[in-house]
């Protein structure tokens, strides 16, 4: 099991900014631990629904970093 810090984009997020591009992403504040990136983020999808986001959230863009030490 490992660590991972999941960012997201929301379509609007990304229509706002133009694009992905210098994007300010938003944070799953909770280091989510999972078996892989993918697991994570499978859980981060299921972190924003549960905070009740409405859209389709297979539109959303995710990345998923493992964390090796947190401060």
């Amino acid at each position: 099991m490992k660590k991972y810090h999941v960012e997201y984009a929301t379509p609007e997020m990304v229509k706002d900014h133009g694009g992905l591009h210098d994007l300010s992403w938003g944070d799953i504040s909770d280091a989510i631990d999972a078996e892989s990136e993918d697991e994570a983020i499978e859980l981060a999808k299921q972190s924003l629904i549960d905070d009740g986001y409405e859209e389709n959230i297979e539109d959303v863009y995710f990345r998923a970093k493992t964390i090796d030490k947190i401060y």
